[in-house]
């Protein structure tokens, strides 16, 4: 189909799409469109090309009204229009004005080539079109006046500004209506103060639904409580029906329902059930049963049980009752009100204010009972207020007790004693045992000082050390030695062995195999001759003394044997200094043999005869003489 000629606008019959419109004054056979010259298209500016596929000029295009082009514009000199709307491109060899100015002179300049928007703008600031930016627009002041001149009349996605942030009521903006339209972003946000009813900081992935809630990062997290926050981590989770509470981080963690106030710090599966409660981290540890004011500070499978437990750490620990508290370690449990452990392994405080500090397998079942350490240490239910220090194996049965330490000791008596030592026993009320092994304070306010297998079984008893040594006695005692034993009230054994005082306030200071039988009898010492044969000192009288020897016995009531060996004193108030004597008359002295280098007196103005032995001596005016002296006396 042949192209139209201006020769041809008379024709009735309209251009077609595949027909080009053909400016040619001088060569009208020409039909290309490539040579044509300059022209004044003013007759024909209100011809408008609709299906023409473009326009191509050699020369100048001048138009006094607007020129619309659907496709593209070739000239090969300068266009000059009112009006120019072209969608694809345009192309000129020489100029294109706008408002008398070429635009080349606009965006280009002779220095660099490249004009600047500073270089642009000085030459005018203002347009009456409308403009499009892909990317940012940043302005201090960004004013486009309406239609009337009068209002400013920002535009957004074709929605008035002043529409988006101005009420009617307020005259102030919000984000409301902005954010209607759309409240995702990918691109960075920089703000000065941020005030906001939640905020949700990866919110492809966290939820945040309730008012006042907040989730700073992380994955998978979910604040669905009023006003909870979640700082972080993944999985976790503030449950619907909880108010205040704050998970900071790590995963897997929940505040559970109607747990107001509470904290996670960190950690992975912690759980808390009950109002202003803490978990710092940790693993699987668990505030239950609707307690509140709690605290966890970390560890793993710790359980808080009641209002007000603490658990610093550890593992499987549990606080089961109000105020309990284990300080750490392992399978520790403070089972009752005010009840503590401070760690070690497998210790239990079972009744109020009792007290586990450390140790292994320890137990306080009393009221106030306290241990401070060791292994398998004990105070039973009736051992209130009572102490284990320390050592393994100690069982304290009765109020107030005490055991300092050692192995296997029991202090059974109210207010007993075991300082330390093995296998010791404070029975008695008040009794003590300091030490030693297998000993036994078994009388009432008895004491065992130490030593082996000593008991003192008598009310206020005392054995001071030794060996086998047993005070049987009320208020008997002995100070040491072996296998010695009071069985008289008030007796006392120094030290020796196999000893024995079984009168009333009947002393043996030392020796061995010697027995004080009568009630205020002595003996000194001595005992034993040659084998356990049955060779003693025996003071059977009472008020009877035997000062040493051996195999001597005083049966008399006071009697006395001085020492030597094998001597009876059986009358009353006989005395024997010597060897192998026997008394035969009361109020006698019995000697072997005896030497005065002076005067012997005899009571005053005494005379009679008397015999020593073989010979025989007479008494004169008290003085004792022999036979040949007595005669010269008589004599003068």
């Amino acid at each position: 189909m042949a192209n139209k000629r201006i020769i041809d606008l008379n024709d009735a019959s309209a251009l077609r799409g595949d027909e080009a419109f053909i400016v040619d004054q001088v060569t009208p056979s020409c039909i290309s469109g490539l040579d044509t010259v300059q022209t004044n298209l003013a007759d024909i500016q209100t011809f408008v090309l609709t299906d023409a596929p473009f326009i191509s000029a050699t020369g100048n295009m001048e138009v006094d009204g607007d020129a619309i082009i659907d496709g593209n514009l070739n000239v090969g000199e300068y266009i000059r229009a009112e009006g120019l709307s072209v969608p694809e491109n345009i192309n000129a060899d020489g100029q294109i004005l706008s408002a008398g100015q070429d635009l080349h002179d606009v965006f280009f300049t002779g220095l660099s080539g490249l004009g600047t928007l500073q270089q642009i703008t000085d030459n005018g600031a203002t347009t009456t079109n409308n403009l499009t930016a892909e990317s940012l627009i940043s302005a201090n002041g960004f004013d486009v006046l309406t239609d009337d001149n009068s209002t400013i009349g920002y535009l957004s996605g074709g929605v008035p500004l002043t529409d988006i942030f101005t009420t009617a009521a307020a005259a102030a903006g919000d984000l409301d209506i902005v954010t209607t339209n759309g409240n995702t972003t990918t691109n960075s946000l920089s703000i000065g103060d941020l005030s906001a009813g939640k905020i949700v900081g990866n919110a492809f992935t966290n939820t945040a639904p309730q008012s006042g809630s907040f989730i700073g990062g992380g994955n998978d997290n979910a604040a669905l409580g009023n006003r909870s926050s979640i700082v972080g981590g993944e999985f976790n989770e503030i449950c619907a029906q909880v108010e205040d509470s704050t998970i900071a981080g790590g995963m897997n963690n929940i505040i559970r329902d109607n747990s107001h106030c509470s904290i996670i710090g960190g950690g992975e599966f912690n759980s808390i059930c009950g109002s202003e409660n803490v978990i710092g981290g940790g693993r699987s540890n668990r505030i239950l049963n609707n307690s509140h004011c709690g605290v966890i500070g970390g560890g793993r499978d710790n359980h808080a049980c009641e209002n007000f437990a603490t658990i610093g750490g550890g593992y499987c620990n549990t606080a089961c009752e109000c105020s309990s508290t284990v300080g750490g370690g392992r399978l520790n449990t403070a089972a009752d009100r005010y009840t503590a452990v401070g760690g070690g392994r497998g210790n239990i405080a079972l009744n109020r204010y009792a007290t586990v500090a450390g140790g292994l397998q320890n137990v306080v079942e009393s009221f106030c009972g306290t241990i401070a350490g060791g292994e398998a240490n004990r105070i039973c239910s009736a051992g209130n207020d009572s102490f284990i220090g320390g050592g393994g194996c100690n069982t304290a049965t009765s109020f107030q007790s005490f055991i300092g330490g050692g192995g296997c000791n029991t202090a059974s008596g109210g207010n007993s004693v075991v300082a330390g030592g093995v296998g010791n026993t404070a029975s008695g009320d008040s009794s003590f045992v300091g030490g030693g092994s297998g000993n036994a304070a078994s009388g009432f306010t008895s004491f065992v000082g130490g030593g082996y297998f000593v008991s003192s079984p008598g009310d206020y008893s005392f054995v001071g050390g030794g060996s086998g040594n047993s005070a049987r006695c009320g208020r008997s005692a002995i100070a040491g030695g072996s296998n010695n034993m009071t069985y008289g009230c008030r007796s006392f054994i120094g030290s020796g062995y196999y000893n024995y005082a079984t009168g009333v306030d009947s002393v043996v200071a030392g020796g061995a195999f010697n027995c004080a039988t009568g009630d205020y009898s002595f003996i000194g010492g001595g005992g034993l001759a040659y084998s356990y044969g049955g060779h003693k000192n025996i003071a059977s009288g009472n008020f009877s003394s035997i000062v040493g020897g051996l195999s001597s016995t005083a049966s008399g009531v006071r009697s006395a044997i001085l020492g030597g060996c094998s001597n009876r004193a059986s009358h009353a108030d006989s005395f024997i200094i010597g060897s192998n004597l026997s008394s035969n008359a009361a109020c006698t002295t019995f000697v072997n043999n005896l030497s005065a280098q002076c005067n012997i007196y005899a009571g005053c103005a005494l005379t009679q005869t008397i015999t020593a032995g073989n010979m025989e001596l007479t008494i004169c005016g008290g003085l004792i003489y022999n036979a040949t002296d007595i005669a010269d006396i008589l004599g003068a």
